[in-house]
């Protein structure tokens, strides 16, 4: 276990019960997310991942692009 988790788990143990178990299915719905992506992307075909590389350049010669900067000047 890592030293970031002990501290983690550390600052849990000192909060009631109810605001534990929130705490834990916030973190188990996070893992199980990541762990649906991840199947979800080993599913994913070089054609799929072709076709959707294809698509997103032609909306980038269609629509343009915006720069890093412009995007965060957007915010």
């Amino acid at each position: 276990m890592t030293t970031l988790l002990k501290k983690a788990i550390g600052r849990l143990r000192s909060l009631p019960e109810r605001d534990q178990d929130f705490y834990a299915r916030q973190l188990l719905r996070e893992i199980d997310s990541d762990e649906r992506w991840d199947e979800l992307f080993d599913l994913t075909t070089d054609e799929q991942w072709a076709a959707m590389v294809k698509e997103a350049k032609q909306d980038a010669t269609e629509n343009g692009t915006l720069s890093i900067d412009e995007l965060k000047a957007g915010l």
